[in-house]
């Protein structure tokens, strides 16, 4: 009986310190995987005049992750290792501040068709390109995933992924974890204000 006592006790010890270690492992991985992407962005950009991939084509298949696939190694790098698995990539694309499917933004203002360019980001070390997230419908941070086809939406940063935060790849190439404060502030968002839209 004290045996078993005795591994009860270890075992809500040590499970705890397993999961953590294996999350932090995962949150490794996901940080690999977005600096692969932001990789593939700007090979993509290399070879389309400095220009960014359009978040999405209405009437085509076309969308920002199968543009950047070819640049990657294999599909399974558009996956969080986290994430809970589905048909569309769990990263997003930060399709408000930039490159939206009818803006060419900078700084949230133009309402050209197409692409940013790659001189057009204002603040590449703080505007993210690239970041965890889930869910469809309305919300303060804006990005673009996709299912098959053209099926696109709004949705919001996976804040809380990674302990309390979330990785996000920035347009200068870095990668960080991003606390779930700095993603979702409590102010509202505009062009030139916040990570998503620009500092």
């Amino acid at each position: 009986m004290v045996v078993i006592a005795i591994i009860a006790i270890l075992a809500a010890i040590l499970f705890p310190v397993f999961a953590r270690a294996r999350e932090k492992a995962r949150t490794a991985s996901c940080q690999s995987n977005l600096k692969q992407i932001a990789l593939a962005f700007h090979m993509y950009a290399q070879d389309f005049d400095e220009t960014y991939p359009v978040a999405v084509w209405y009437g085509s298949s076309s969308n920002w992750s199968t543009n950047v696939e070819p640049y990657l190694r294999n599909s399974q790098i558009l996956t969080c290792p986290s994430a809970i698995p589905s048909a569309a990539p769990s990263y997003g694309y930060n399709g408000y501040y930039r490159v939206y499917y009818h803006g060419k933004a900078s700084g949230g203002t133009s309402t050209a068709w197409g692409a940013a360019t790659l001189a057009e980001v204002q603040y590449p070390s703080e505007i993210f390109l690239a970041y965890d997230a889930y869910s469809f419908g309305n919300s303060v941070v804006r990005y673009s995933r996709f299912y098959a086809g053209t099926t696109w939406g709004y949705g919001k940063t996976n804040e809380t992924l990674h302990n309390g935060g979330m990785n996000a790849a920035f347009c200068d190439g870095h990668v960080k974890w991003v606390s779930a404060n700095v993603v979702q502030p409590t102010r509202t968002y505009g062009p030139g204000t916040l990570p998503w839209v620009g500092p």
